[in-house]
């Protein structure tokens, strides 16, 4: 509606001292609406909007939130622009943009601290139930995961993102965003390189570089200043579940070297959905190699193709992967014993190409294994050309290359690291919601990313319903907004994994079940659901 329109609703309006008809005024700042009432007698009367002042400048509850949901929903400046045109409002100046996003970004930073003080409180109280007390200092060991996450791929980003997070809790502790480069001060440098340091002392607050380096080296960075910081925090972090990349490790193990904060050892565990996967990319490079032997008379020749029918086809290896990684959590929280001979007994069933060649496999009615199966019901086993067993028609030499991928992948000390089952899958999921919120396919610097982060964490460790940053600063919320909130936190609560004492149970055999690439489907309940059963 605009200023005319609404003088007309109120062009009877009298003034309640003079009885003199009155003007009535609309003025628009940005989302904001102002209406003034004056008369000629000099009273006057102005409606002001839920607002917040700092350093002279007033920030209207409504432009604050527009601003907030920009940052937040991907938008940035432009997609505001285009917001505004469509809902008939007057357009925001890039400078009060500015102001505005520098004003929430703030205001987060002072806030933010009190909310994950929630965090640390209830992680402490979730170790003290299970044994786990408080040193004379204040600080708890924890079991952590880490994983770091970039802007772009490859290794050219200018913007990386690390998380810690508690691994039975999967509460967000920490987390760290680095940036190698600022736009400003690279034409600044560029133009005015006598005076460039100078400048910089007026531009350090809003610098965005904070870290000297390649996109490659942020991971390592991160790691070692989060764990150098950890124990002001209230927590040591005692166990790195991570990825197969070891300059991270590497770098919190340089902490521990004496003259670090750490004075015990920090263990180093697999993600076993990343171990899962070592299979499948091992035979892939196995299957595009050329491999040479030797015969024996000492000539060398080269191997046939392993790839091809009935050979390392990529369903094949597709199968093999799944087993492999089923082995692994099927046995996730018993002995290195049990989980290599899980393995091992997938191998030997799937290479079998008679009955004898079964002895690993479980025994009993309920077997996977169709041989041992049957033997317990005093029958004849099927034949194995009826079955798929993936491995059997490998030539020899060929089946010898593969069992010597199994071997390196089966190793103890390897197996060790994934005994607890756990998974980078909660690092990945707040990845995800992260980049949601700034996507990757456009321009954003250190602290939009940063304010961002921030909002993710607060929403994951939470809920929907708890974030309002704009109610922390004393600004009214509508219902509308209590509404939505409580919405998206039904929804969440829906697809969240139940949180039990450690971990939910492991994935056993009857339960829903996916192959690499492939859409999940649902799993009848049989115990023949196992390594090249049917």
């Amino acid at each position: 509606m605009n200023s005319a329109q609404f003088q007309s609703l109120f062009h009877n309006l009298m003034c309640s001292q003079c009885k003199k008809q009155v003007t009535v005024n609309l003025s628009d700042t940005f989302i904001d609406s102002e209406c003034s009432i004056s008369c000629s007698c000099g009273s006057n009367r102005k409606t002001v909007a839920s607002s917040v002042k700092q350093d002279g400048k007033t920030f209207t509850r409504s432009n604050l939130a527009i601003v907030e949901y920009s940052l937040t929903k991907n938008l940035g400046y432009r997609g505001l622009q285009v917001l505004s045109g469509v809902l008939a409002r007057p357009v925001m100046h890039a400078s009060a943009y500015e102001q505005h996003a520098r004003f929430l970004y703030t205001q987060m930073n002072n806030v933010f601290p009190e909310q994950m003080s929630n965090t640390f409180t209830a992680v402490k109280k979730h170790y003290k139930q299970y044994g786990r007390e408080e040193r004379e200092d204040g600080v708890v060991d924890v079991d952590v995961t880490f994983d770091g996450t970039w802007m772009t791929r490859g290794h050219r980003s200018h913007i990386g993102i690390a998380f810690v997070l508690e691994a039975d809790t999967r509460q967000v502790l920490d987390f760290e965003v680095l940036c190698n480069h600022c736009i400003p001060c690279s034409k600044e440098r560029t133009s005015h390189r006598d005076t460039f340091q100078e400048w910089f002392q007026t531009h350090k607050s809003r610098c965005h570089k904070n870290f000297e380096g390649k996109a490659g080296e942020m991971e390592a960075e991160a790691a070692r200043r989060l764990w150098q910081r950890s124990e002001t925090l209230g927590f040591r972090y005692i166990t790195f579940v991570g990825d197969g990349d070891s300059s991270a490790y590497k770098a919190v193990c340089a902490l521990n070297d004496g003259t670090g904060p750490y004075s015990c050892r920090v263990v180093k565990e697999e993600c076993i959905n990343h171990v899962g996967k070592r299979l499948g990319t091992r035979l892939m490079k196995l299957k595009e190699t050329a491999v040479m032997t030797t015969t024996k008379t000492g000539k060398a020749r080269r191997l046939s193709v392993l790839g091809g029918a009935k050979k390392l086809t990529d369903h094949v290896i597709d199968k093999l992967s799944f087993y492999y990684n089923s082995a692994i959590r099927r046995t996730a929280r018993t002995t290195v014993e049990e989980m290599k001979q899980a393995i091992w007994q997938s191998f030997f069933h799937l290479s079998a190409k008679e009955d004898q060649h079964h002895a690993l496999c479980p025994r009993g009615a309920q077997s996977w294994c169709f041989v041992k199966r049957a033997e317990a019901e005093g029958k004849q086993p099927e034949s194995h050309s009826t079955k798929s067993l993936y491995l059997a028609s490998l030539p020899h030499e060929q089946l010898e290359l593969v069992k010597g991928v199994y071997r390196d992948l089966a190793s103890p000390t390897l197996l060790q690291k994934c005994l607890s089952g756990r998974t980078q899958n909660p690092n990945e999921s707040l990845h995800s919601k992260v980049w949601r919120k700034a996507s990757k396919d456009k321009n954003a610097g250190l602290h939009r990313i940063r304010f961002v982060t921030q909002v993710t964490i607060w929403e994951h460790n939470f809920g929907y319903q708890s974030y309002n940053l704009l109610q922390k600063l004393g600004l009214e919320i509508s219902r509308t907004t209590r509404v939505v909130q409580e919405a998206l936190d039904k929804q969440r609560k829906r697809h969240q994994t139940p949180r039990g004492k450690k971990r939910a149970p492991a994935p056993q055999d009857n339960e829903e079940k996916s192959l690499p690439g492939r859409k999940r489907r649902k799993v009848e309940e049989t115990p023949a659901y196992q390594a090249g059963a049917h």
